[in-house]
Parts: structure tokens; C-alpha cells; sequence
């Protein structure tokens, strides 16, 4: 089993990027299963997931690990993004929330 050399929290945008180095013969069933997974809802690179989160972060102070989970369902509208706030116990102004929906439209 290989040493890890670092941990940190990533994207699935990003995992995507990593599992996708890895030849699908020499992954396990648990790899297989999560590049699967992650092939069907990644639509964007890992470079991109990263710098969204970084910009969320940024311009909108608001932790990684929430702005990671926004990048990873990258929802569409001020209500889908409220949702999401909901679970957190996180109250922002509509110009943050519209901030952070402008953010993940900028995706493209």
C-alpha cells in the first residue's frame, strides 16, 4: 500500500482528475465504484472545481469545506443554494447567495 505523502479536502471535480491517472485495470472495485460515480456527475476539470472553491472562499467568506460541497452539486439557482445553507446553520444575504450562484455559473 503506498504512503500518503498529503491530505487535503478536494473536489470530485478533482478526484475525477486523479482517478483518471490510474488505468482502470489497476484499480480496485472501491476506485472503480467512485470513478463511476464521479464520471456521471463531474462536469467540469479539477483546475476549475479548484479555482471555484478558491473564488467562493474569496469573495464570499465563507469556509473551504462549504464551498467545496457547493462546487461538488453546483447548484443553479438562490433557492438550491439556500438548501444547501440550510444544513449548514448558515445565514447569508441574497447579494452573497447570488455572488455564490454567479460563481458557479461562471464555470463554463
Amino acid at each position: 500500500m503506498p504512503k500518503v505523502k498529503s491530505a487535503r479536502k478536494i473536489t470530485i471535480h478533482e478526484a475525477k482528475d486523479l482517478l483518471l491517472q490510474i488505468k482502470s485495470e489497476s484499480m480496485d472495485q472501491i476506485q472503480q465504484k467512485t470513478a463511476g460515480y464521479i464520471s456521471e456527475f463531474s462536469t467540469i476539470d479539477g483546475k476549475r472545481g479548484r479555482d471555484l472553491v478558491n473564488r467562493i472562499v474569496t469573495e464570499c467568506s465563507l469556509e473551504e469545506d462549504l464551498a467545496i460541497q457547493l462546487v461538488n452539486i453546483m447548484p443553479k439557482t438562490m433557492e438550491e443554494v439556500r438548501a444547501l445553507l440550510v444544513g449548514w446553520k448558515k445565514l447569508l444575504t441574497s447579494d452573497v447567495v447570488a455572488k455564490i450562484v454567479s460563481i458557479l455559473q461562471s464555470k463554463a
